[in-house]
């Protein structure tokens, strides 16, 4: 296990760490992978879904049935999980399924899968790995292969399965998620930097060498950007989708760096 440390803690996407943890499942023997995490800006008094990224690799029949982001939702090992935490196979669903505890959607879901030969897998709750991240990760068998059969594949490999998945949570939360995120400019994140370290509007200015209505103007592009509206908003939530305090990318050898607009 302590080989897949040092590649994990190098990945600078999200991208890179899905790659190589769907790769390292399929060795295992599972090479189906459905995984949502979501980030949630929580306190005692509020829970609030910022942003939700789902990663899968089952086949494009399925992709194409199902929205990915709705088998969270229909799906009733996914459900079980988020419920309550914890590792559970597809036993405990058919479980659910004969005493009637599932609803008309879960049933239609779990019969699609079924009826394309994906007849066992696992699921792992990963609420607990990263603060404010949840997410949950199901892995599918080989199609064809029961239940029984995927549970000596687990008992052999469960301990590695379950750390891989955790690896890969913990790496995702230190990213920002990208997809349909719409990027800080590099001058956004650096007024809310200083911001975020007590700086006036004319010390910004003064700092950065630009205007104090530019300063404003970023900030105001800034909170448009992430969808709020006051700049203590936009400073909490750039924080935890990892858009500010962040390394710029060292240009590679013979790579010209951009420059940057004021």
């Amino acid at each position: 296990m302590l080989q897949h440390i040092e590649p994990f803690s190098r990945m600078q996407s999200v991208a890179e760490v899905w790659s190589y943890l769907s790769n390292a499942l399929t060795q295992l023997g599972f090479p189906f992978t459905h995984y949502t995490v979501t980030r949630v800006l929580e306190s005692d008094s509020v829970a609030m879904p910022c942003d939700k990224i789902t990663l899968s690799n089952l086949p494009h029949g399925l992709i194409e049935r199902f929205r990915l982001g709705d088998l969270s939702q229909t799906a009733p090992l996914h459900r079980w999980l988020n419920e309550h935490g914890g590792v559970s196979s597809l036993e405990r669903v058919f479980n659910d399924w004969d005493r009637g505890a599932l609803s008309p959607r879960e049933i239609a879901t779990l019969t699609a899968f079924l009826e394309r030969g994906h007849l066992a897998a696992y699921g792992i709750s990963l609420h607990h790995i990263a603060p404010r991240h949840q997410g949950t990760i199901v892995l599918g068998a080989p199609v064809g292969m029961t239940q029984p059969e995927l549970d000596l594949i687990w008992d052999r490999h469960h301990a590695q399965a379950i750390a891989l998945a955790s690896l890969a949570q913990m790496r995702i939360a230190s990213l920002p998620f990208g997809g349909g995120l719409l990027p800080l400019t590099q001058r956004q994140r650096e007024v809310l930097e200083c911001i975020s370290a007590g700086k006036s509007t004319a010390e910004i200015a003064e700092i950065l060498k630009i205007s104090a209505p530019t300063v404003e103007k970023h900030l105001r592009l800034a909170r448009s950007t992430l969808g709020v509206r006051t700049t203590a908003q936009a400073i909490v939530l750039a924080s935890l989708r990892n858009q500010i305090f962040i390394a710029e990318p060292r240009p590679l050898p013979g790579e010209i760096s951009g420059s940057r607009a004021a």
